[in-house]
């Protein structure tokens, strides 16, 4: 954490904020409009003292520098500090040295994909070779522009790439490492995509990382990618996703289409919020780096009977790679039952004609817009499916389309939303709205968490005494502590906003394991390499031992806390903005969260409502 503290000292929250936020003062703090949501009245307000900012609009958060700069410009915590650390002349020593090594090492595998990459593109543009591979663009509709700008390009049959990567300086190993050559007996090499019309394929961060490779003739398969590498993980990736994450944050809209056709001719014709699956079901894993930049995802897959199941597949990835909105409800006794939610709007467009995205563009870009305004809800068009894969004039129809269609609708937490497709699944089966309302009762059941039962007090003899909270580790370290090695007290934090830390850091490891889970591997696998040494110091943290319930007292207890902290910390930022009585008027809800909390330790009951 040296590197981190280093960095937050020598930067001024107040200097990084006021590049992109018209400060004023208002007392002790910096009063200003937010920068992530539009607002005539200010309601962002900085703190010099405590180097925080918060929002008191509609984004209802705040941070640190770190926290800033992530939400403003997109990036992740790694990314956010190695921009902050270069801004403040700070060296990240505390990367190891396995780190260092494995950054050179997949630094000279992009170098030779990005060289690949520059070589395709050459072939496609300035020889006659490529002549082919240009007029089949050209035939497609795609102009010069897009050409260039997704750097298309052409592998000749009779290769070349090999040689001039090894002019260029890239060595052998680091060629086969990245996919771009295959290793043949006696000790040679061949290209991998000979004869080939070349899609490079970039990561978030505009990286080539691997290529799609269509053929020219008649052989098979048509398309080809390059393998799984280091660098390339082809059921993570989304093709376009570089040049289309600025639009689809902009408009909150992401459109997932199916092919790389489908992806040029769209940001061709300005809809720059589409990206494509490269070919494959959809993954949780597209989706969940899609959610970063919208919630609002529209699916726009064939229209054939492959492009529906391609659909209900793709339901399932969004559902797995849904953010856990844990919803938190009390009941009878004290007795907390945890219903998630979907965190996404998904829509489906289906293109008419049985056409592809990039046939309907090209043909007419209005009727796209059209298609994009009247997508339907996944919900609608998976109930269609449905009851179209069987009879539903038959009993036995009725009886699996329900069985199939229940779960989905148990999955809408909204009342009214769900009491909607209810009726309507009723007509289209025929079958009286009560008979289904008891099926989908017993669906939720089964969709939902079990009901946790909260620990209650006996009595004062068998009560121990409370574990002690170092003030020099800080209570959000003692919390992710109790969290990274307590695997069983998971179900008591995932409903805990990650907006209780302060600490950048924190959050961040707070935030993955709040979505991995409890394996180590995959949240170091998750979190950037700066944060490795630190989860593995919180794994090591000794611990003060505890018996029988005393662990889940205990996280309830540092949990309260945290909230307690973090309201205290809004209050306080908000109190010195806005004094007097109209600040008085502006609190009450903080204060009857404050009253909540301290309801519960009445109690002594862990978590709160």
């Amino acid at each position: 954490m040296s590197v981190v503290d280093d960095v937050r000292q020598k930067i001024d929250i107040v200097d990084v904020i006021s590049e992109s936020v018209h400060l004023k003062k208002a007392g002790r703090n910096l009063q200003g409009l937010c920068p992530f949501h539009m607002e005539k009245t200010p309601s962002f307000i900085v703190t010099p003292d405590r180097q925080t900012w918060h929002c008191f609009g509609a984004c209802g958060t705040g941070g640190d520098v770190f926290s800033f700069v992530m939400k403003k410009d997109n990036l992740e915590f790694g990314e956010a500090l190695r921009l902050l650390a270069r801004r403040a002349g700070v060296t990240l020593t505390s990367q190891t040295m396995e780190s260092k090594a494995a950054d050179e090492r997949l630094g000279k595998l992009y170098a030779a994909a990005e060289a690949a990459a520059q070589f395709y593109q050459g072939q496609l543009l300035h020889t006659p070779g490529g002549s082919a591979a240009r007029r089949y663009l050209e035939g497609r509709g795609l102009n010069e522009k897009t050409i260039e700008d997704f750097q298309l390009g052409f592998n000749p049959a009779a290769g070349g790439l090999f040689a001039r990567l090894a002019e260029n300086g890239h060595s052998r190993a680091d060629v086969i490492t990245a996919g771009l050559v295959n290793e043949v007996e006696g000790g040679g090499v061949r290209d991998r995509f000979p004869g080939r019309l070349i899609f490079p394929i970039r990561d978030v961060q505009g990286r080539v990382c691997g290529f799609g490779a269509r053929a020219m003739d008649s052989s098979l398969p048509k398309y080809i990618n390059t393998p799984q590498t280091e660098i390339f993980d082809k059921g993570g990736l989304s093709y376009g996703l570089d040049r289309a994450k600025v639009s689809i944050r902009r408009l909150n809209q992401a459109i997932i289409v199916e092919g790389y056709m489908d992806v040029l001719m769209a940001h061709q014709h300005n809809y720059a919020q589409v990206v494509a699956s490269m070919g494959t079901s959809l993954t949780d894993k597209q989706v969940g780096h899609l959610k970063k930049y919208s919630k609002n995802i529209i699916l726009a897959l064939d229209a054939d009977a492959a492009g529906a199941e391609a659909t209900m597949r793709a339901h399932d990835a969004v559902t797995r790679a849904r953010e856990e909105k844990v919803v938190p409800l009390v009941l009878p006794r004290g007795i907390v039952r945890y219903e998630t939610v979907l965190d996404a709007e998904v829509r489906v467009l289906v293109p008419s004609g049985g056409r592809d995205p990039d046939e309907v563009i090209r043909d007419d870009s209005s009727e796209w817009q059209r298609l994009i305004d009247n997508a339907r809800p996944l919900v609608e068009f998976v109930m269609d499916a449905v009851s179209a894969r069987h009879d539903v004039s038959q009993a036995s129809g009725k009886s699996q389309a329900a069985q199939e269609m229940l779960p989905f609708l148990a999955e809408i937490k909204d009342p009214v939303r769900q009491a909607h497709y209810l009726q309507r699944l009723a007509r289209l089966l025929g079958i009286e709205e009560p008979v289904l309302a008891q099926s989908l009762k017993k669906a939720a059941a089964g969709s939902v968490r079990p009901a946790i039962s909260l620990p209650r007090s006996r009595n004062a003899d068998e009560q121990e005494s409370p574990l002690v909270i170092s003030r020099e580790s800080g209570t959000e370290l003692y919390c992710l502590a109790l969290l990274l090695q307590c695997p069983e007290l998971r179900d008591l934090a995932v409903s805990m906003s990650p907006d209780c830390f302060e600490s950048s850091q924190c959050r961040e490891i707070f935030r993955v394991w709040r979505v991995i889970g409890d394996g180590s591997e995959d949240i170091l696998a998750e979190l950037d390499p700066l944060l490795h040494r630190q989860v593995e110091s919180l794994r090591a943290w000794p611990l003060p031992p505890a018996a029988g319930d005393r662990r889940q007292l205990e996280l309830g207890r540092v949990i309260n806390r945290l909230r307690e902290i973090a309201i205290r910390r809004a209050w306080r930022a908000k109190e010195a903005a806005t004094p007097g009585l109209e600040h008085l008027k502006q609190n009450l809800e903080p204060a009857e969260e404050m009253q909540k909390i301290f309801k519960q330790r009445q109690r002594k009951v862990g978590l709160g409502e």
